[in-house]
């Protein structure tokens, strides 16, 4: 069942425009305020890959899921917020 799960996340971020890839590597990095989602985010949102979080009382946040997580790897983007190399993508 996790496997599908895994197989469809990957299949949904192979068909992400090149302003949603770009929206989804930026989210990655950071959470962004529900005011600044953009086209691309609520997109990112609606395929599973983004949700609102709370950042404070009455304040959210978009930031990515564990499926979103998984489809990054399975893309190839190596980059954790805390990692200092600079590196985005394996190689």
């Amino acid at each position: 069942m996790q496997t599908m799960e895994c197989e469809r996340t990957f299949e949904v971020a192979l068909y992400l425009s090149a302003h949603e890839m770009a929206a989804f590597i930026l989210l990655r990095q950071a959470p962004i305020d529900q005011a600044m989602g953009t086209p691309d985010v609520l997109a990112l949102h609606n395929a599973g890959l983004a949700q609102l979080i709370a950042a404070a009382p009455c304040e959210f946040k978009f930031a990515i899921t564990s499926a979103g997580k998984a489809a990054l790897r399975a893309l190839g983007v190596a980059h954790e917020p805390s990692d200092n190399s600079g590196s985005l993508f394996h190689m």
